[in-house]
């Protein structure tokens, strides 16, 4: 009969008391299982970058509009977003004409090409969402996407703004 002690000692490593450190066997193994997880993660971590961005970029615009919309109501005047295809421009329209270029600084500029992979349309007319006085503003949506997550920011006339 086989003593249950040596059956033991047969699933784990003995060594002696000279031996020290690994084999390059055990290296090599531990190396090719974490390659195999490193692997296994790679498709996951790519859409977790992708989504981070895409939410990343939808969070900015968010809080730009409530940004303008508050400065509209402590200037006492008008304020305005202005879009193109790469980037996002938040006007101080100062003498309170948002369509001429006169005497309107611009405060602040998004560039959408920070955050690859994410595309950013918006349906407001002239490209542009004016904020008043009072906090109104004409209504629209923006939509930032990538292929596989889409979030909306909803801009209400009332000036409520808010993201699905």
């Amino acid at each position: 009969m086989t003593d249950p002690a040596f059956r033991f000692r047969l699933f784990f490593f003995t060594r002696s008391s000279r031996s020290l450190g690994l084999t390059l066997t055990e290296l090599i193994v531990v190396i090719a299982i974490m390659g195999v997880v490193i692997l296994s993660m790679a498709p996951n971590l790519t859409a977790f970058v992708s989504r981070v961005r895409t939410k990343g970029a939808a969070q900015e615009m968010y809080f730009t509009l409530q940004q303008v919309r508050m400065n509209a109501i402590r200037a006492g005047g008008r304020w305005a977003v202005n879009f193109s295809t790469t980037a996002c421009q938040v006007i101080d329209c100062t003498d309170n004409d948002c369509t001429t270029t006169n005497n309107n600084r611009t405060v602040k500029t998004i560039d959408w090409t920070r955050y690859q992979g994410t595309i950013v349309s918006q349906n407001f007319p002239g490209n542009r969402i004016v904020f008043n006085a009072e906090g109104t503003s004409n209504a629209g949506s923006i939509t930032v996407r990538n292929p596989k997550d889409t979030f909306t920011i909803v801009v209400a006339s009332s000036g409520r703004i808010r993201i699905q």
